[in-house]
């Protein structure tokens, strides 16, 4: 695609995506069928986390309900990945101290914090098959889409019930592709292949590409959500996969912009990183269509 037309090209895409996104909301659907990871557990103790630990633990939406500390993993002969980031959790131990007043010895609960690891966070980790009701449903490839993702050279693994993009590992986990449904419009193929370029875009952002992930901060994180769902939405009607932006985009998009309190801005900028994500992706596979011809 000429640098001209590709300008153009992203430019209609963004005002497309802000049309819809005034005209939809926030009701944003999850495309595929799941099964709850389970409770969360720690790992080596086999004890359910209880209280407020419960909620952090669930809101990283991790494949696993197993977490430990480091040491913990180490000690069961598995290792946490390089550069992953870990989920703080609190935890009170019983303390003995003397009562100023009576001299009495006595036992007093002091806040500890500690620091553990999702399952899916190690290095040996492999996402296990889940049934997702899907039977004998038939999901039809479209074959330009798996093409484009191969030649961009990405690691794509199936498993589990989550879609995500791990830095620390360089790999995107999808769910089964049966897994995926018909909503809003949009058939189970179309929601697939949007969440897999979704996470591709991710996937740019590593530091031996783009190099956009640095920070961990909610504002960042958000961020980084409009930015690959935008990418989505641009690789998805390039490569045919939707005609015009999918009303699903738009309220994932408007989800998010909460998140960034609102900012109207935050839009455009981070189109203009979503246009990197695909003009890197789009050569990398322009690349090898040539050498496969050649």
């Amino acid at each position: 695609m000429k640098k001209d037309n590709a300008k153009q090209f992203k430019e209609t895409i963004t005002n497309n995506i802000i049309t819809l996104m005034e005209q939809h909301g926030t009701d944003w659907i999850k495309s595929w069928s799941s099964v709850d990871a389970g409770f969360p557990m720690n790992a080596k103790t086999k004890k359910c986390y209880q209280g407020i630990n419960v909620l952090m633990l669930m809101m990283g939406h991790f494949p696993s309900n197993k977490f430990a500390s480091y040491k913990q993993w180490q000690e069961m002969g598995r290792q946490v990945a390089k550069g992953s980031t870990g989920t703080p959790i609190v935890f009170y131990k019983q303390i003995q101290i003397e009562d100023k007043e009576t001299g009495e010895e006595k036992k007093i609960p002091l806040l500890r914090f500690s620091t553990v690891f999702n399952e899916s966070q190690l290095s040996d980790y492999e996402p296990v098959e889940v049934e997702t009701g899907g039977g004998d449903k038939i999901f039809n490839d479209f074959d330009a889409v798996e093409s484009f993702v191969s030649y961009t050279g990405a690691t794509i693994k199936h498993g589990g019930d989550s879609a995500f993009y791990t830095p620390s590992m360089d790999y995107i986990n999808m769910p089964p592709k049966t897994a995926f449904k018909d909503i809003d419009g949009a058939t189970s193929e179309q929601n697939y292949y949007a969440t897999l370029l979704h996470e591709l875009t991710h996937w740019t952002g590593h530091k031996s590409r783009l190099d956009r992930l640095g920070s961990s901060s909610r504002e960042a994180y958000a961020f980084e959500e409009l930015i690959a769902e935008i990418g989505a939405t641009m690789l998805g009607v390039y490569l045919g996969v939707e005609h015009k932006p999918l009303k699903n985009h738009a309220k994932y998009l408007n989800s998010w912009l909460k998140a960034l309190k609102d900012d109207s801005n935050a839009i455009f900028k981070a189109s203009a990183k979503s246009g990197q994500a695909f003009d890197l992706l789009t050569k990398m596979a322009e690349e090898k269509e040539l050498k496969k011809v050649a």
